[in-house]
């Protein structure tokens, strides 16, 4: 995660911009601060911008389980986290499919898109 970018002039090496990521990362998860030379070529603030976009928090994970056909990009899928109890819906970003010593694999990478709770059919949400 990069969280802030400092640029610094090419000649001198003195800080002449500062750019923080909009989410407010540094508050929550402490400075983690890349340098970057200011650059007649290149505008200093979209590459900023850019480090901040591409090193931000990820919000993918590869997940290996036994072969399931249904497990194919574009399609989507709930994992359940069995010592938090907490449930996530994914979208499966890429997928492969593997026949090992007669042993099916999916491999896929998969999105997150939102948290969910368990809830039964006719009960009350849990406080």
């Amino acid at each position: 995660m990069v969280n802030r970018v400092a640029v610094y002039d090419g000649d001198k090496f003195k800080k002449v911009a500062q750019y923080d990521s909009p989410e407010n990362y540094v508050a929550l998860y402490g400075l983690m601060q890349k340098a970057i030379r200011a650059s007649e070529k290149e505008d200093p603030e979209a590459a900023a911008k850019d480090i901040l976009e591409q090193n931000g928090i990820s919000t993918t994970i590869t997940a290996q389980c036994l072969g399931n056909v249904k497990l194919i990009t574009g399609n989507a899928v709930a994992v359940h986290e069995p010592v938090t109890g907490v449930d996530g819906l994914f979208w499966i970003t890429a997928d492969s499919h593997t026949v090992r010593r007669g042993i099916y694999q999916t491999k896929v990478t998969l999105d997150f898109r939102n948290l969910m709770d368990g809830q039964a059919a006719g009960s009350l949400p849990k406080e």
